[in-house]
């Protein structure tokens, strides 16, 4: 982690206008932060010290399972609940949700506390190699998705 780095940018655009994104691979047991096109595994592992650690600088985490993404076959169960115990501000959840069974379970996993983004990167593209049967809307560029209880739910 470049630490000097992230003190700059806090610097520039203040903690409250700074969300981090950390994609993450599976090792063994543990997801550490991934970096170069998602290759290369680094030290920095993702758990409740380091999200500790890190919410200091941030106002809110993304959290990319790179396992999963783009893959349009569900979420990592796991690193949700992993999220839901570990994180300390607000968390978006991203990687392989396709459905409002997805949405659902990460709202049931999350305690409602780990946001989703869906088909997050081009939203026909993906949506249309999913073969997404969700209605969703755009608007503004940002995308929403119906949920179950009735009206729009933000994917950011």
């Amino acid at each position: 982690m470049d630490w000097a780095r992230l003190a700059q940018l806090v610097e520039a655009i203040g903690k409250a206008r700074l969300v981090l994104d950390l994609s993450c691979r599976r090792r063994g047991s543990d997801y550490f932060v991934v970096t170069d096109r998602w290759q290369k595994f680094t030290e920095l592992a993702i758990s409740r010290e380091t999200l500790g650690n890190l919410a200091a600088w941030c106002a809110e985490f993304l959290i990319h399972a790179v396992d999963v993404e783009g893959q349009c076959r569900g979420i990592d169960q796991g690193l949700v609940s992993h999220l839901e115990q570990w994180s300390p501000i607000p968390t978006t959840y991203a990687g392989g949700a396709w459905s409002l069974a997805d949405l659902e379970m990460v709202t049931r996993l999350g305690r409602g506390r780990i946001d989703l983004t869906i088909a997050r990167r081009s939203t026909f593209l993906a949506a249309a190699a999913c073969a997404m049967t969700t209605p969703w809307r755009s608007i503004g560029g940002r995308h929403d998705v119906w949920t179950p209880g009735g009206g729009y739910m933000s994917t950011r």
